[in-house]
């Protein structure tokens, strides 16, 4: 009889070993933090609301290493917090992983010593200037901010901005800690005419240049010529009409306007390039509408 109990409690011990659940890896999250600069400094604190979770920081940058053997760890457990800190780390993607099961939350903070980032600089220089124009570029840096006496423009005649960088009078007017506008009032009644390469220019509080997108931009002070005028003397007021207006520029037109009076209608039309950089328009006396007639 004794036997028969001890079989029957050693089936029933398999039985129980049998339904304890195998003891599964927890599971690991993973993010990255990333360095443009130099002597990086970042704690990443960890808070535990609900279980026990261990927080790991590779300190060895772009490295495919298994973040979870790093000995730069924070352990917690249920409304605990704790942080890993990473010191004079250089440019490049770290790894972090959180390892645990339950509910946790992150902060981060990070800042470096060196900054090695240049600014941003956007700029939309008009195709075509006269007179007196403003050339503007936004500048920004979230990293220290944009230098204020930095501001430099660059016209150039020969093709290119190489040499011609300087202070012209820019102006820089800030927007805020890491933003501002550097913009110069160019007086080109004092240029000779043609196409000029122009550009915009500034530094951060640590002296990395930032460039704005090189542009080509025309100085056209000379105004149209305006040659015959081939135009009836007279017609009914149910005839149509023909208008023919020559016009040259060195630079080329951007639009032409056709002053259209009679008895009835005081109106002013674009007119349209045709052939031989002859403008027209075909209309009637008795509307107020042109259309192109071709020559």
């Amino acid at each position: 009889m004794k036997a028969r109990y001890n079989r029957i409690g050693a089936y029933l011990l398999v039985s129980i070993l049998l339904l304890i659940p195998a003891a599964y890896p927890a599971p690991i999250k993973y993010f990255n933090l990333t360095f443009t600069d130099y002597d990086c400094y970042a704690n990443i604190s960890i808070t535990s609301h609900t279980g026990q979770f261990t927080l790991y920081l590779n300190m060895l940058p772009d490295m495919c290493t298994q973040t979870t053997d790093s000995l730069n760890r924070a352990i917690v457990s249920t409304y605990q917090t704790s942080s890993v800190l990473g010191l004079n780390m250089s440019p490049g993607t770290y790894i972090a992983a959180v390892e645990g099961v339950g509910r946790y939350s992150l902060t981060k903070d990070s800042f470096c010593n060196i900054d090695i980032t240049s600014p941003t600089m956007t700029t939309d220089f008009p195709g075509y200037v006269s007179k007196t124009t403003i050339l503007e570029a936004i500048a920004s840096d979230s990293n220290a901010g944009i230098n204020a006496t930095s501001c430099e423009v660059c016209i150039s005649d020969d093709g290119q901005c190489d040499f011609e960088w300087t202070d012209l009078g820019t102006t820089f007017t800030e927007i805020s800690s890491t933003k501002g506008i550097c913009r110069y009032q160019w007086n080109t009644n004092s240029t000779d005419q043609g196409t000029y390469k122009v550009n915009i220019r500034a530094r951060d509080t640590q002296g990395n240049l930032g460039f704005g997108t090189e542009s080509d931009v025309v100085v056209d002070n000379i105004p149209p010529t305006i040659g015959s005028i081939d135009i009836p003397s007279h017609s009914t007021s149910d005839s149509e009409f023909d208008v023919y207006v020559a016009i040259d520029d060195n630079a080329g037109l951007q639009i032409a306007t056709l002053s259209f009076t009679s008895e009835k209608y005081n109106h002013s039309y674009q007119l349209t390039e045709g052939n031989d950089g002859v403008y027209e328009k075909n209309g009637s006396t008795t509307s107020n509408q042109l259309t192109m007639k071709q020559r």
